[in-house]
């Protein structure tokens, strides 16, 4: 028995591919009337296509650009001009290349409004899709533990703590500077005067361009 969950899950995916059928069907019809009144009216047959392509495209680049801005939260009246004017100018060029006949001109009037109509399903289901994947994407990241806040005596602590980098930096400053000013002190001297330790400070003076004589023990 096939579960109600999943049969939720296809509608979707049904809808999509029935709104593809009726879109692509659409826009073959329209393509084609289109392309014939070019014709018609006098557009080279090798550019008639080209004609053709303007009008329905647009539809397709307003419905795109609706759904683009609707998810940002923007203004879709720019898009949905776009799909209203092009759907009409599509409808009367359809029209004009029907028969003379009413039944002729409603059927040619179908598949530009069948492909408008099919394009904003597309965009609606497209957008559903989209904020269901956001929701379930924000569910998963509310279920994720929390980062424990540091407590603020370690967080000071830390901050405080000078890197080894500039420590050594500044010892070795430290001994430099002594040293230039008593260029004949000892390791023992140098330690004793800038409060470093004594091996500390002949590392330092090792490191020195000037050979330094240095206390032995």
């Amino acid at each position: 028995m096939i579960s109600l969950h999943r049969i939720e899950a296809a509608v979707p995916s049904l809808c999509g591919l029935g709104v593809l059928i009726v879109a692509v069907s659409a826009f073959i019809l329209s393509y084609t009337n289109l392309t014939a009144q070019a014709i018609e009216s006098g557009i080279p047959p090798l550019l008639a296509p080209l004609w053709a392509l303007n009008l329905d495209a647009f539809l397709i680049i307003g419905t795109l650009f609706i759904l683009r801005t609707s998810l940002r939260g923007e203004s879709t009246k720019a898009g949905w001009c776009v799909v209203i004017l092009f759907t009409i100018i599509s409808s009367v060029f359809n029209v004009i290349h029907a028969p003379p006949d009413i039944v002729g001109r409603f059927a040619h009037l179908i598949p530009p409004i069948a492909l408008c109509v099919s394009l904003e399903f597309a965009m609606l289901i497209l957008k559903s899709e989209l904020n269901r994947q956001g929701e379930t994407v924000a569910k998963e990241v509310a279920k994720l533990p929390l980062e424990q806040p540091r407590p603020a005596a370690k967080m000071a602590k830390d901050v405080a703590k000078p890197e080894p980098t500039a420590i050594t930096a500044n010892h070795l400053a430290t001994v430099t500077t002594y040293l230039a000013n008593h260029p004949a002190a000892t390791a023992s001297e140098v330690a004793k005067a800038t409060g470093l330790s004594r091996s500390t400070a002949r590392y330092h003076m090792a490191k020195l361009p000037q050979p330094v004589n240095q206390e032995a023990g």
